[in-house]
């Protein structure tokens, strides 16, 4: 005869316990708390696993590979001058394979948010070769129908952000991302201006 086990508690329990972790991670005063959050819940992974993840991604661009060596959680990242873990420094070689020799939109806009976060989070500039460089990028991301890339660069040529403000170009980037939001067929995302603090 079968027997039944109520797992309602048991539920109940893993759904408290996952909330009180929510809330201690976001209280900013509760380092630890937070360290012991990341620690509990961000995946590990072998040594052996992270070099099937690079090889994916070297040998056969595989995006899904990128992201999980951006996952792992490693107490000897270097921190940024914000505080934050600088996992970038892992990231960006791979995204670069991705971009050049695999020609993946995705990871054009990638190596364009976290080279932005990474100067963002030391608190500098960016400097004009960098902007160029990520301009680049961002460009070829467009071209190969990323959104993010399009949305940034309608931003860029409306409001004159690195670049010389063009009514046209912006005007190109904003159907080309349009178009790419009527090719999932999802509900078209306004483009919003800046934030004063947010380039």
């Amino acid at each position: 005869m079968k027997r039944f086990i109520n797992r309602k508690p048991v539920k109940l329990a893993n759904s408290v316990m996952i909330i009180i972790a929510v809330l201690a991670l976001l209280l900013p005063d509760n380092v630890s708390a937070q360290e012991n959050f990341r620690e509990t819940f961000s995946p590990r992974y072998t040594r052996a696993q992270t070099q099937k993840f690079k090889d994916s991604v070297m040998l056969s661009g595989d995006w899904n590979s990128a992201a999980y060596i951006s996952w792992i959680y490693d107490k000897e990242f270097s921190r940024m001058k914000n505080g934050d873990d600088n996992t970038y420094e892992l990231e960006i070689p791979y995204l670069l394979v991705l971009a050049n020799r695999y020609n993946d939109g995705r990871a054009c806009y990638a190596i364009y948010n976290e080279t932005r976060t990474m100067y963002h989070g030391y608190g500098l500039e960016m400097d004009h070769g960098t902007i160029e460089f990520l301009l680049y990028y961002l460009t070829k991301g467009a071209e190969l129908g990323d959104a993010g890339c399009c949305r940034e660069l309608c931003v860029f040529y409306t409001y004159g952000i690195y670049v010389e403000a063009d009514a046209d170009k912006a005007k190109k980037y904003r159907d080309m991302f349009e178009y790419s939001f009527k090719e999932c067929g999802m509900p078209i995302l306004e483009i919003r201006p800046p934030r004063p603090d947010e380039y």
